[in-house]
């Protein structure tokens, strides 16, 4: 009786030390903004750098069949599988949460609009960072951006007019 008991009781613990070791991995991610889509794929850029050699800011294509994640939108990305070291690297998703943006006060376009309208102002930029999006009470957005592949990149602030939609002409 006594080795019964005794090997029903190793059968369990092994059964939950196996479980623990099949446990799926927590999944990795980042955060930023989708600052382009080509086809089934958007760059997702972390408007956070950090100072390596120079500043670095994490940037991913990343593959989506999600049809609802569009250019200007701030998403939570989480990757399935390995993500590719190129610059920007390349990885599939395996799900994209878009983060909501309150839209301001006395405002005609949302966060998400700004942006994508400043963007079409860097649109030959390779990887755009967008490091601010603040509604101006005039009547328009200034969101400032920075080319992320410049060695000294300096933040350029581009105005989006709040009635149009689009940059201002100056």
């Amino acid at each position: 009786m006594w080795k019964r008991f005794f090997a029903v009781l190793v059968a369990l613990v092994l059964a939950v030390g196996l479980a623990g070791c099949a446990a799926e991995e927590e999944p990795f991610g980042m955060a930023g903004h989708v600052v382009k889509r080509e086809g089934d794929r958007v760059l997702v850029v972390d408007p956070v750098g950090k100072q390596v050699e120079r500043m670095f800011y994490n940037a991913v294509w990343v593959k989506t069949t999600d049809a609802s994640i569009h250019v200007g939108q701030k998403v939570q990305v989480y990757f399935d599988g390995p993500i590719l070291t190129s610059y920007p690297g390349q990885g599939a998703a395996r799900s994209i949460a878009v983060i909501p943006q309150e839209k301001p006060a006395g405002a005609r376009l949302t966060p998400e609009q700004a942006v994508a309208a400043a963007l079409v102002g860097a649109s030959d930029w390779n990887v755009p960072v967008v490091r601010g999006v603040k509604y101006v009470e005039s009547g328009r957005w200034d969101v400032t951006l920075l080319e992320a592949m410049e060695d000294q990149g300096k933040d350029v602030t581009l105005r989006v007019s709040d009635a149009a939609g689009k940059l201002y002409e100056d």
